[in-house]
C-alpha cells in the first residue's frame, strides 16, 4: 500500500476542518462549493498534504472567511481560537451531565476573554448563541434567576432570528441549536408559566413531526404534562419514548424509567411504580448518577 506523505503545515488543515465543522458543512458540501476535490480536502484536513495558495483561497472563500482573519486564528500561543472554544464547550457539555454549574460559570468566563468576532458569520453565531444559552443554564440552576435566564435565552435565539416572538414560533424552521434554545425557554417557563411551557413543547413537537423527534424534547414535554396533572397522557408519551430508546444510552434511559415511576405513583399504581424505580435504581449505578440514585432510594423506602 502506498504511504501518503505528511504535510509541513498540518495546523492549517486542522483549522480548515475546525472551521468547516463549526459551520456545519460536510467535506462533500465544501467540495461542491469550492470545486476542490473531496479527497484533496480530506488529505489537507488530516495533515497528509499541504494546500497550495489557490486551493487555500478557494476553501477559505467557500467557508466565508478572509485570509487575514484566518491568520489571526494562529495568533493564540495556546492554540487556535476555534480549537480553544471547542475544547471549552466540550467541557461545558460534560459538566452539564453532572450538573456542575460552578465549573460551567468558570469556563464561560474563559470564553468571555476570547475575541472571536473575526470568525465566519455562521461560526460566530453558533459560538455566541451557545455562550448565551450556557449562561442561561447557569442563571436558572445556580442563581434561580428565571427572568434573567429567560432574557439570555431570548438573546440566544435572537442571534439567529431578529426580534423572535413565541407568537410566531410556528413560522420558522429551526436547526438543532435553535431547538435546544427553545426547549430551554420552555423549561424556564415551567417555573413561571406552565401553560406557556406546554404550548412551546407542543409546537416544537408539531414542527419536528417530519424529522426525527429529539428525545429530550419529548422527555421535557412529558414532565410538563406531569406538572399539569395530565398523568394518563404523560404515561402514554413516556411508554412511547421508552420503546424508541436504544439501551446503550444508560443515563437517559435511567431518567425516563424514573419518570415513568413518578407518573405511575401519581396514578396510584404503586407496584408498577416500584418496579420502575427498582430498575432505574440499578441503572443509576452504571451511569454514575449518584444524586438520582439517592433520590430513588428515598422514594423506594417511602413505598415500602
Amino acid at each position: 500500500m502506498k504511504k501518503e506523505n505528511k504535510s509541513l503545515y498540518p495546523f492549517i488543515g486542522k483549522e480548515i476542518k475546525n472551521i468547516r465543522r463549526f459551520s456545519n458543512i460536510t467535506q462533500e458540501e465544501l467540495s461542491n462549493i469550492s470545486g476542490v476535490n473531496k479527497d484533496t480536502i480530506r488529505k489537507i484536513e488530516n495533515g497528509y498534504t499541504d494546500a497550495n495558495v489557490v486551493t487555500l483561497m478557494l476553501l477559505l472563500e467557500s467557508l466565508k472567511i478572509d485570509i487575514n482573519d484566518f491568520s489571526k486564528i494562529f495568533s493564540n500561543s495556546k492554540g487556535s481560537t476555534i480549537s480553544n472554544i471547542k475544547t471549552i464547550y466540550n467541557s461545558i457539555e460534560e459538566s452539564l451531565l453532572v450538573y456542575d454549574y460552578k465549573k460551567i460559570q468558570k469556563l464561560l468566563n474563559k470564553v468571555s476573554e476570547i475575541d472571536y468576532s473575526f470568525l465566519p458569520d455562521s461560526t460566530f453565531k453558533e459560538v455566541k448563541s451557545k455562550y448565551l444559552l450556557y449562561n442561561s443554564f447557569v442563571e436558572t440552576s445556580l442563581n434561580e434567576n428565571y427572568s434573567g435566564s429567560l432574557d439570555l435565552a431570548f438573546q440566544a435565539i435572537d442571534v439567529y432570528i431578529n426580534n423572535f416572538s413565541l407568537g410566531k414560533i410556528d413560522n420558522y424552521k429551526y436547526n438543532d441549536l435553535q431547538k435546544r434554545i427553545l426547549m430551554n425557554i420552555a423549561g424556564i417557563n415551567n417555573q413561571i408559566d406552565i401553560e406557556k411551557s406546554n404550548d412551546i413543547y407542543s409546537s416544537l413537537i408539531s414542527i419536528n413531526k417530519a424529522d426525527r423527534i429529539n428525545k429530550y424534547l419529548v422527555y421535557n414535554y412529558i414532565n410538563t404534562k406531569f406538572v399539569l396533572g395530565n398523568y394518563e397522557e404523560a404515561l402514554k408519551l413516556n411508554e412511547q419514548l421508552i420503546k424508541s430508546l436504544k439501551n446503550h444510552d444508560i443515563r437517559f434511559y435511567t431518567l425516563v424509567l424514573f419518570q415513568k415511576g413518578l407518573i405511575l405513583q401519581k396514578l396510584g399504581r404503586n407496584e408498577l411504580a416500584y418496579e420502575s424505580f427498582e430498575f432505574s435504581l440499578q441503572l443509576s449505578l452504571f451511569s454514575s448518577n449518584y444524586k438520582l440514585n439517592s433520590k430513588i432510594k428515598s422514594i423506594i423506602q417511602d413505598l415500602n
